[in-house]
């Protein structure tokens, strides 16, 4: 595995994945209309670097247990900013790179096809 593919698994740690999993819940709670059943996010499956693409180096392809109950599996998207990837290039946290939990502009959420992409700062 390069040196690239192993530095952003070692930012995708069991804490980040929680994380990430709460915050992106957060972030639907805030911006849903209450009369519609909010999608919420119980899992982050540890990134498959086998999948990840030589050609798509600031991608992060895993799963997620996400929907109104959080036990559906969706394939999860992560694009990596500028800054996550130089946070994972220096073995820092990804917690900073979280967009806001006030908006979902940073969300791409496919539920016909059971797919979430997401972009990190």
């Amino acid at each position: 595995m390069d040196p690239l593919r192993t530095q952003i698994l070692a930012a995708f740690t069991l804490d980040f994945r929680i994380e990430l999993e709460y915050h992106l819940s957060r972030a639907f709670e805030n911006c849903c209309d209450s009369q519609f059943d909010r999608p919420g996010c119980d899992g982050i499956d540890i990134p498959d670097m086998s999948q990840q693409r030589s050609d798509r180096p600031n991608w992060v392809f895993t799963m997620a247990w996400f929907g109104p109950s959080g036990q559906d599996r969706y394939k999860m998207n992560i694009r990596l900013g500028k800054w996550a990837l130089e946070n994972c290039r220096k073995g820092l946290s990804l917690s900073e790179c979280l967009p806001g939990d006030d908006r979902l502009d940073w969300v791409i959420l496919d539920v016909e096809n059971k797919e979430i992409i997401l972009r990190l700062k």
